[in-house]
């Protein structure tokens, strides 16, 4: 990676952070760790509460706080649901907590409005030569590309960059992809457009 990517990768990552599908807890197990982590030692009778209204006993009542709380005893605590009213239970639980990122799939990434303005301030190496004097230019990215003047790249290239912030990304829009970069070393500054 040449020297500058870093800042380029941080600059872009500031203004369009990963955005992952949530995910709302579904089992008796995802629940129970769900309310272990916020509520810590009161997490059996946050959830037996929460619970209650979700469940019904032989006479179309909630079941009562202490035959509910059996579920959650520590010889039971790893029990799975058998019936479907139960895992049911569970589930309509779960769509009333707050759902959670699943960081287990790949996330995506959205251009803020206005896209971004990419200033690029450092020495090139072009046909083996570095140039004599610092460049000093910006590109424009956005969900329609990155562009220099009239030249736009392509919507799936700006969709590629956002997930993989690349200083030859830069480089190839700056110079039209008409120009060998050989290497780069310099700064990136990444600002809203």
């Amino acid at each position: 990676m040449p020297q500058g990517d870093e800042s380029l990768i941080r600059g872009v990552r500031h203004f369009c952070p990963p955005i992952y599908p949530m995910i709302y807890p579904q089992t008796k197990g995802d629940i129970v760790s769900r309310y272990q982590q916020e509520y810590g030692k009161g997490w059996k009778q946050k959830l037996v509460h929460d619970l209650s209204p979700l469940t019904m006993n032989k006479k179309g009542e909630p079941m009562k706080p202490k035959n509910l709380e059996r579920r959650f005893d520590p010889s039971r605590l790893s029990n799975v649901p058998r019936t479907k009213k139960e895992k049911g239970q569970y589930e309509a639980l779960g769509k009333m907590l707050k759902p959670t990122p699943d960081t287990s799939k790949p996330p995506t990434y959205k251009y803020p409005p206005g896209g971004l303005n990419i200033n690029f301030r450092g020495r090139i190496k072009v046909s083996r030569e570095w140039s004599r004097r610092d460049s000093d230019f910006t590109i424009h990215a956005d969900a329609t590309g990155l562009g220099f003047g009239d030249f736009r790249s392509s919507p799936e290239h700006a969709a590629d960059f956002l997930a993989n912030p690349s200083g030859w990304d830069v480089m190839w829009a700056y110079f039209l992809g008409e120009t060998n970069v050989e290497d780069y070393t310099g700064t990136f500054t990444v600002t809203l457009g």
